[in-house]
Formats: C-alpha cells, structure tokens, sequence
C-alpha cells in the first residue's frame, strides 16, 4: 500500500505539472496573439494615413495634369502610387480582422465580449536590455513537462521494484539540460509510460537490472 500510495501521489503531482505547463502555453499564445493583433491594427491605422497622402496627391496631380502643368508620365506615377496605397490598405484591414479573430478564439470569447477595445499601438521597447545569463540551463531546469516527465519515470521505476529510481529522474533532468532544444522539447511531450518506449536511459538501466 505503501508504494501505491507513493505512486499515485507522483502521477497527481505529474498531472498538476502538466496542467500548469498547458495553461502557461495558453496564456503564451494569447499573448503572441495579443501583440500581433496590437500591431496589426497600427499598421492598418498607417496604411490608411499613406492612403489619405495618395488620395490628395492623386487629385493635385489630376489638377495639375488638366492645366497642362503636369506631364502624363508623372500623372501616371501619382495613379500608380494611389492605386498600390488602395491596394496595401486594404490587405492591412484583412490582416487586422484576421489576427484580431485569433485572438478571439485564443481567449475563448463569443457574443457582446467580442467587442473589446485594442490599444492603438505597442508600447516602446525598454531602453535597458534585460541580462539573461545561462538563460537555456534555467529554462531546461524549470520547464513543467520535464518535471512531469521525471516524475513519470520515478512511477515507472517504482512500480518495477527497481531501487534507483531517483537516479533515472536525474539522469534523464541532465540528459534534457545537455540535448538540442528540440530534441528535449519531444523528450518532455511525448513523456515515458512504460518500459519499451524506446527511451535509451530507461531501457539502458532496465537492461543492467
């Protein structure tokens, strides 16, 4: 009873792990969203000042052209400006609809909600630039799904009997520290559930006990 005990309390923390890594990624994507949506609309916003600019230099133009003081290549200039200025315009606010619907749908809103209000441009980016020393050591020891992942691994080798079960968790925390961001990345997604998942520290230990 015991081991059981020690057993499903692991799993209930690896779960809470997991949640917590799924929510921080929710809240990741809702900000990127966010951002992008920010700026988005600011370039919307742009477009259409660039489009009032070709709006009045096309009608001077047309003035001008009428008067004879104005040569039909520079006219066709000024069109051509107006015309690519309509065009970038409206490309923007397809944009700007887009990723505003994204957002939408990443913070799970529907109804009166949808009608929220985004500011009308990102704020400055800081002057100072942020120290970030040993930054990816920090991150591979501290991500959620690592952790989840470790704890997986003492439940796997409890319920096997095997007595170096922290030596497997801490084998596998360095192997992640030391591999390629992507390869710890799908180390930590795909976790381990039972020996055979072809994880080459388990099955190494499995095989010398």
């Amino acid at each position: 009873m015991p081991l059981a005990m020690r057993i499903e309390s692991r799993r209930f923390e690896q779960t809470k792990l997991l949640t917590a890594d799924a929510m921080l990624k929710v809240a990741a994507d809702a900000r990127r969203a966010y951002v992008n949506a920010v700026a988005a609309q600011q370039s919307a916003a742009y477009a259409e000042q660039v489009k009032a600019s070709a709006d009045a230099g096309a009608e001077l133009a047309l003035r001008m052209q009428q008067a004879d003081n104005f040569s039909k290549l520079d006219y066709a200039r000024e069109q051509a400006f107006y015309a690519d200025a309509v065009a970038q315009l409206a490309k923007t606010r397809q944009q700007s609809v887009a990723v505003r619907e994204k957002l939408t749908r990443t913070m799970g809103l529907w109804g009166a909600s949808t009608q929220y209000k985004l500011p009308d441009r990102l704020p400055d980016l800081p002057k100072d630039r942020p120290e970030l020393k040993a930054l990816e050591s920090f991150a591979m020891q501290n991500r959620l799904d690592i952790q989840a992942a470790k704890l997986q691994t003492q439940s796997v080798a409890s319920s096997l009997g095997l007595s170096k079960a922290p030596t497997y968790a801490d084998r596998i925390g360095q192997h992640a520290a030391t591999s390629h961001r992507s390869h710890a990345s799908s180390v930590g997604r795909s976790g381990i559930g039972s020996p055979g998942t072809g994880h080459p520290i388990v099955e190494d230990e499995l095989h010398r006990s």
